[in-house]
């Protein structure tokens, strides 16, 4: 596995910087492995509970400082950019700038705040917030991979919107997912429709009236998120003025993923608006998304 270690806010390669498409895959746990009790982390110095792995640019810093931060230390993963790049260039997770828990996490509560990495409109970058699970087994015998798989995304192209889904399957020959995207400005919302987790179309699904942030995100803001992963469901919320509000309580219990799985925060380029599918452009300037902290809590 590629791993890098970061004192004094500097990157350390252990076994040899990997660059582009020679960066390898995280490693996921094995089933039988431990789960982690509790864990949280306010990213002081210490990155002992995390992996991490990034291409040639990019950086990784554990206790860099921002004013902004509730205890002014942050987690920064910095994206880099580069005018001469396009929009096919350096897509997908393979080049993300990213760290994953060391240990696998299951059912729980899970917490971060978080200051999304910002871009130009025309361009496009994804801020992840999310479990992940798939060493290619297929227990449940339905052709695909199990996926265990909950995201927090948010693309800074369409800078209104926040997704969140599940997965429950995934490879090359296709998966099985739910989505809901939300404007946060307005509060109108796109999920997929029951018989469609096999394909990524939307269909509008309403209107929550508990979200109206006309500026979201604020620049320089870190915004308090999260979800509870239960064997049945899911549920997003996000917290705003110290009320909690549900974003998405999704019941669909055969499209709660089960496996254990790593947490896991990570800034990667993306070909296209995920909304208008129009191309993206790889971003001219570094995009870093800032982590103040993370907090994972089991159920009893």
């Amino acid at each position: 596995m590629y791993r890098t270690v970061i004192i004094l806010f500097a990157t350390v390669c252990l076994s040899g910087c990997k660059t582009d498409g020679e960066i390898d895959e995280p490693t996921s746990p094995d089933k039988n492995e431990a789960i982690v009790k509790t864990k949280t982390d306010n990213f002081t110095m210490d990155s002992s509970l995390w992996d991490s792995r990034m291409q040639e640019g990019a950086s990784i810093i554990f206790g860099d400082t921002d004013s902004h931060a509730d205890d002014g230390h942050i987690l920064s993963l910095v994206f880099p950019g580069n005018p001469a790049l396009q929009s096919t260039d350096r897509t997908s997770p393979e080049f993300a700038t990213e760290v994953w828990t060391q240990q696998a996490l299951h059912y729980g509560r899970y917490e971060v705040k978080v200051q999304f990495a910002r871009c130009a409109a025309d361009e496009e970058v994804v801020s992840g917030i999310f479990t992940y699970h798939n060493n290619g087994e297929d227990l449940n015998q339905n052709g695909l991979s199990d996926n265990s798989e909950i995201d927090i995304e948010y693309l800074c192209g369409e800078p209104h919107l926040l997704w969140l889904t599940t997965w429950t399957d995934s490879d090359d020959a296709g998966f099985r997912k739910k989505t809901r995207s939300i404007n946060m400005s307005t509060g109108e919302m796109y999920q997929t429709p029951d018989g469609g987790e096999d394909n990524y179309d939307t269909e509008y699904a309403g209107n929550l009236s508990t979200v109206r942030l006309a500026d979201f995100p604020a620049a320089q803001t870190y915004y308090h998120l999260g979800f509870e992963w239960y064997e049945d469901r899911v549920r997003w919320f996000m917290v705003m003025d110290d009320q909690e509000i549900t974003l998405w309580d999704m019941t669909d219990r055969t499209m709660v993923p089960q496996h254990a799985a790593n947490f896991m925060l990570n800034v990667w380029h993306a070909a296209t608006h995920w909304s208008s599918g129009e191309a993206g452009d790889y971003p001219g300037n570094d995009s870093t998304l800032k982590v103040d902290w993370f907090n994972y809590q089991p159920f009893d």
